[in-house]
């Protein structure tokens, strides 16, 4: 059900992360959540020095988000892949 729908901690995450000016992916979003996903390497360049980088990747180990750059790292690789496939 957690996948479906957001855990408490999740909200909570998300919540900090969306408040707060401070972090490397605002004003982008569509360099981490586009339709084309980064490599895993540009994905660790994006969020180099993000000061935000501890709450992203404990709401990416918490929510589970299906796609995008979430701490670091890319969500969604497999899903992408899965849809190519079809």
């Amino acid at each position: 059900m957690d996948y479906i729908m957001q855990t408490g901690p999740a909200t909570k995450l998300l919540k900090i992360l969306w408040d707060s000016p401070d972090k490397n992916c605002a004003g982008r979003e569509e360099e981490f959540s586009g339709d084309e996903l980064p490599t895993d390497a540009e994905a660790q360049l994006l969020c180099a020095g993000c000061p935000q980088m501890q709450t992203c990747s404990e709401y990416r180990d918490e929510a589970h988000p299906s796609w995008g750059v979430w701490g670091g790292k890319v969500q969604g690789r497999k899903l992408e892949e899965a849809m190519r496939d079809e």
